[in-house]
């Protein structure tokens, strides 16, 4: 083999390596985001309801850039609805504010690379967060996973015994069924590799002492 074609090989051979060595790092980042950046100590969705969030159907998108689809916002509302007349509590109603704020909040998360409840438009206001790693999802399939992982708590809840020490178990929960709350907004946000959702209610409920006024049994 001539001189030359002993360099041509030696050029392919570290061009491969290097391509390796930076696909392996890139594959390293993905994961380090994708299983450690998004935290939220407060929701651990059960197997089953992932189970049934890959039946809903995905779409392949990277961003959403745009408000979620009015499809969505309302099946938030309907959802939210029914849940809360199973336990005795009047609807809400849509606020358009609320919607843009929760959208702010949604990509404010993807930013921040946690869901910590740190977002600014939240004052006065009680929120649900939501995360779906790894997924390119659909407006109506995040609204979906979300509203049932959270309404999914009221199996922890206690209704004869209800303390300060119990309610971050099942806080979703109860925030939803907040028989106090009156207006809900939706927004979602992903940068394709993962998805945030927040529900944002006015009033807020969860105080601490009101949780037998608000929270009622089916």
């Amino acid at each position: 083999m001539s001189f030359t074609k002993y360099s041509i090989l030696i050029v392919i051979l570290a061009f491969g390596l290097n391509l390796a060595l930076v696909l392996a790092e890139n594959a390293n980042a993905d994961v380090d985001v994708r299983d450690t950046a998004f935290i939220d100590e407060t929701l651990h969705p059960s197997n089953k309801i992932l189970e049934d969030f890959e039946k809903f159907g995905k779409q392949d998108y990277d961003h959403f850039e745009d408000d979620p689809d009015e499809e969505a916002l309302q099946l938030n509302l309907q959802m939210h609805n029914d849940f809360r007349s199973r336990h005795h509590a009047g609807p809400l109603t849509r606020n358009k504010t609320l919607d843009r704020n929760a959208k702010r909040c949604a990509k404010y998360y993807i930013q921040h690379g946690k869901i910590d409840h740190t977002c600014s438009n939240i004052e006065k206001m009680g929120e649900n967060l939501s995360r779906v790693p790894g997924a390119r999802v659909t407006d109506s399939d995040m609204v979906k996973y979300s509203v049932t992982t959270w309404y999914e708590e009221v199996n922890k809840y206690n209704y004869s015994e209800v303390s300060h020490k119990q309610h971050l178990p099942f806080g979703h929960f109860t925030q939803v069924v907040w028989a106090d709350s009156k207006e809900i907004g939706f927004g979602m946000y992903s940068d394709g590799h993962v998805t945030v959702g927040v529900a944002l209610y006015s009033p807020k409920g969860n105080f601490l002492t009101h949780f037998r006024q608000n929270v009622f049994p089916k």
